[in-house]
């Protein structure tokens, strides 16, 4: 088994860090803007998508394997 040390070193080492604030800030402000979210473009900060959320929401749902069409 992985001692405490090693099991630290895995963890740090599959960390992928965010995007500055500024950054993920200006990519909400162009989903917001621009009729959506960029398609294949990865959301960043959903709370920006507008009318777009509960799209976005369903297509989450599709993927964790919890959808359902009385979701629509």
């Amino acid at each position: 088994s992985l001692t405490e040390k090693e099991t630290e070193g895995l963890i740090e080492s599959q960390v992928v860090p965010l995007p500055s604030l500024q950054e993920r800030m200006e990519k909400a402000r162009l989903d917001a803007t621009s009729g959506g979210p960029e398609s294949p473009g990865r959301v960043q900060d959903t709370h920006f998508l507008g009318s777009h959320q509960w799209d976005y929401c369903l297509k989450m749902a599709k993927i964790g394997g919890v959808y359902d069409e009385s979701m629509e």
